[in-house]
């Protein structure tokens, strides 16, 4: 089956400290209407889930697994370095992509219930920042790269093999003079989807676009002016619905208002009439990290601006419960959802 890789590109004018909160400097949002936490109990007003959430914090040096009651269930730090993103496949296995010191990241995978690291995939990674695993075992790595140019290169690697397999560069440079990955999932049929924003030359801002880069005659494109900060996060539901987190916008092209949302881009996907749909309930300040419980009943959103993982009701949106420091988080990244450890 031929792979296709979805891209949305985010460009940037005034993106500058979100794109610091991605490399993992210290910057504070100027703006924050994080959401409040409103505690595990209120999860209970909603279905039970047996999914657990595997939260990829980098500040904590850590991945933490919470419960479906949202109690801390096992923590992982044995091959843990600075983890961006975090990936559980179909059989429980854990991945996580760790950039290091962005010049020596890794992915280390975990089988199912180990605690420490069963293979490191190294080669050719400098600053991975979102994993994914297709249903044959093949791991899709999105690297920032190395200094502050930054890179959009998506790496495959065969299951178990430390060799490259193949790679291509995800930034369309005829447009954008800087890229940067901000999120990777596997579709139903192992089509790699990917969020990522651009810098025009002088930094201009544009409008929003997507392009699939693997098969250009089947290009599929959807602009949406007036999005002109970057956003994060990628997960796709069994209807091949792309989600994202992102700032609203009017879909004639408004300026963005608020702070950052859950925008899902209907399928199938359209040219410049494409008009996505917010889920609500809105507030965030940096996502970073998006991901579908395994039943798609729940999505996981990583707000690193916010330091908080806030867990909403799919399709609905609905909030169940924000966790955050007092449920041992530190600043999380990434999100992933699966079985028990």
């Amino acid at each position: 089956m031929t792979k296709r890789v979805l891209t949305f590109a985010f460009p940037a004018s005034v993106a500058l400290a979100v794109a610091a909160c991605s490399n993992g400097a210290n910057v504070q949002p100027l703006v924050s209407n994080a959401l409040p936490s409103i505690g595990a109990k209120a999860a209970h007003a909603f279905a039970p889930s047996s999914t657990y959430l595997y939260v990829a914090d980098p500040a904590a040096q850590k991945i933490v697994v919470f419960d479906p009651n949202y109690n801390v269930a096992k923590t992982y730090t044995s091959g843990v370095a600075t983890p961006a993103g975090d990936f559980v496949d179909t059989n429980g296995n854990l991945f996580v992509a760790n950039k290091s010191d962005c010049t020596h990241g890794n992915v280390a995978e975990y089988l199912h219930a180990a605690t420490s690291p069963s293979f490191t995939y190294t080669a050719g990674l400098s600053c991975p920042v979102a994993v994914g695993v297709d249903k044959h075992g093949n791991v899709y790595v999105f690297d920032a790269g190395p200094g502050a140019n930054g890179t959009t290169t998506i790496l495959k690697f065969k299951p178990g093999k430390n060799k490259v397999a193949k790679s291509w560069d995800a930034c369309n440079h005829t447009l954008y003079t800087l890229c940067y990955p901000e999120g990777l999932t596997i579709g139903r049929n192992n089509w790699v989807y990917t969020t990522i924003w651009g810098l025009l030359p002088g930094g201009k801002p544009s409008g929003y676009w997507v392009f699939d880069i693997l098969i250009p005659s089947k290009n599929q494109q959807g602009y949406l002016a007036g999005w002109y900060n970057p956003a994060g996060g990628t997960a796709i539901d069994k209807r091949l619905n792309v989600l994202a987190g992102a700032w609203p916008a009017s879909c004639g092209g408004g300026a963005p208002t608020g702070n950052e949302d859950i925008v899902k881009f209907p399928y199938p996907y359209h040219g410049s009439d494409w008009c996505p749909v917010f889920l609500g309930p809105g507030g965030f300040v940096s996502v970073t990290g998006l991901a579908l419980s395994p039943d798609q009943s729940l999505l996981y959103v990583a707000d690193y601006g916010a330091a908080t993982v806030s867990v909403l009701t799919y399709p609905k949106g609905t909030l169940v419960t924000t966790l955050g420091v007092a449920n041992g988080l530190s600043d999380p990244q990434g999100v992933a959802g699966g079985p028990a450890p």
